[in-house]
């Protein structure tokens, strides 16, 4: 009987034990992944990074930041027959503004074939971000709302996905350097 009782005390010990190391790693583990969001959150890479409650929707980050330079303020487009070397001075003399843009956007949480899609056509909605800045001067993009520009850029987005529709268009950063 005492070859059992030692047994058994000796089995709840190390039970007691592995549960005690498992609550510490858990802990553990816990406190960096909270750490990982406060710092996603300061950086300004999300507002939040708790699921959305009541709206279903997930977001997509990683499109990251994008450089653009606008159209010039006073910009025409000539038809320069002879040369196009009065296009360039002109081009040279009247630049368009540096625009830094970090967009992202959400889409159905539920429809993981759709987030596939929009990895792989990452490099393509980015490039219609930053054809839709190029093409607007920094004025043009100023006197327009936000909610202008992101209708006008989902129109465009959604027209190259097959797969579903981005919900929203959302940026981080909208800053134009000069």
């Amino acid at each position: 009987m005492k070859k059992l009782d030692k047994f058994l005390s000796i089995l709840i010990i190390l039970l007691l034990i592995t549960i005690l190391m498992g609550t510490f790693i858990t802990i553990y583990k816990n406190k960096k992944s909270i750490t990982k969001q406060k710092q996603l959150i300061s950086q300004g890479k999300a507002i939040s990074l708790m699921a959305p409650k009541n709206n279903n929707q997930n977001s997509y980050f990683n499109l990251g930041s994008l450089r653009v330079l606008t159209k010039p303020e006073n910009f025409q487009e000539k038809n320069f027959t002879p040369s196009k070397t009065d296009a360039i001075q002109e081009l040279e003399q009247n630049l368009g503004t540096i625009l830094l843009v970090t967009p992202w956007i959400s889409y159905p949480s539920d429809d993981t074939i759709f987030f596939e899609e929009i990895s792989r056509k990452k490099t393509v909605i980015a490039g219609i971000i930053q054809d839709y800045f190029s093409n607007h001067s920094k004025q043009e993009l100023l006197s327009q709302t936000e909610v202008t520009i992101e209708e006008n850029l989902l129109l465009e987005i959604n027209n190259h996905l097959s797969l579903g529709t981005i919900n929203q268009i959302y940026f981080t950063d909208f800053i134009f350097l000069e």
